[in-house]
């Protein structure tokens, strides 16, 4: 799944009332002051690439946020490991662990 996110919409204008409160989430206070639009539509936006993300890797596809980088899921081999406090022998069980690796854009922003 690629989803690509735009750095301004083209003719967004705002929609309803914008209020500041303390209830605001932040992101969505940033989104709704860049974009021009609402507090509840940014909102929603937001909650719909965060659900996409978190649904996805699940179902074994990779989430691409163009020029920011890409969300999956790596499969960890079982391994043995070592107890620190008595050095014993114990084996890891395999894992699926959370993988991100950034874009080219983020990787030249962070330097």
């Amino acid at each position: 799944m690629i989803l690509q996110l735009a750095s301004r919409p083209p003719d967004s204008k705002e929609t309803g009332p914008s209020t500041d409160t303390k209830k605001n989430n932040g992101q969505s206070t940033i989104i709704k002051k860049r974009y021009l639009i609402t507090q509840n539509v940014s909102r929603e936006a937001g909650n719909a690439v965060i659900s996409a993300m978190t649904d996805s890797p699940t179902m074994k596809e990779k989430v691409t946020l163009v020029g920011f980088g890409t969300f999956g899921v790596r499969q960890r081999m079982a391994r043995t490991g070592r107890n620190p406090q008595t050095g014993a022998a114990l084996q890891i069980p395999a894992k699926k662990v959370a993988k991100f690796l950034p874009g080219k854009t983020l990787k030249e922003k962070i330097g």
